[in-house]
């Protein structure tokens, strides 16, 4: 559990990039109730905050196409696959993870090309991992375990934080497949790394 000064801190400094792993159940549609951000509202917080923890940090890349404008609304939302991040999610240790993503402020769908400045500069992946480092000390998060997702956050991580923290990959929820063999493929990963995962 986090407290409330955490949380506090989080809308304030964070929320334009970070959120928790946290959401509402889903109705008829997989996607249904991505949006619904009532969990993290003044009148629901303090039945939220218990579930909420920074044992976990999942880490994405960057914004893709849509600029947060929400608070607390990234990975959120019906747009994309998240979705299917939720449906896996749920039931796991990583469910009420804090979220966010290792590139602030480069709104990009393509991955790769992201990876490609980041090669050709590598003082914009040291501006960005020493934002990151920042932002896990002002939440407390020193010792919780980095979770990628995906190959692309991890190789990062692992470049620079492989001596700090317990690091840890599960597949990019927008991986091409249904959310059962998605959860399914995370279940598998998390079991295959449980030494690290506490």
């Amino acid at each position: 559990m986090i407290s409330r000064s955490v949380f506090n801190h989080v809308l304030e400094k964070n929320a334009n990039f970070a959120s928790w792993a946290v959401w509402a159940k889903a109705g008829l549609r997989p996607k249904s109730n991505m949006g619904d951000l009532s969990c993290f509202s003044p009148e629901r917080i303090e039945e939220t905050l218990p579930l909420l923890h920074t044992d976990f940090v999942l880490v994405g890349l960057n914004i893709s196409t849509i600029d947060i404008t929400i608070p607390l609304s990234n990975f959120h939302g019906e747009n994309g696959e998240v979705y299917k991040a939720r449906y896996a999610l749920d039931g796991t240790p990583l469910w009420g993870a804090y979220m966010t993503d290792i590139i602030k402020n480069f709104k990009e769908p393509d991955s790769t090309k992201i990876l490609r400045a980041l090669k050709a500069d590598p003082s914009l992946e040291r501006m960005h991992v020493n934002l990151f480092r920042e932002e896990l000390s002002a939440i407390g998060a020193e010792g919780a375990a980095l979770v990628a997702f995906g190959a692309g956050v991890f190789d990062i991580l692992n470049r620079n934080f492989r001596s700090q923290f317990r690091l840890m990959r599960i597949p990019h929820y927008a991986s091409k497949c249904n959310k059962e063999t998605y959860k399914a493929n995370v279940i598998h990963c998390l079991k295959n790394q449980s030494g690290q995962a506490g």
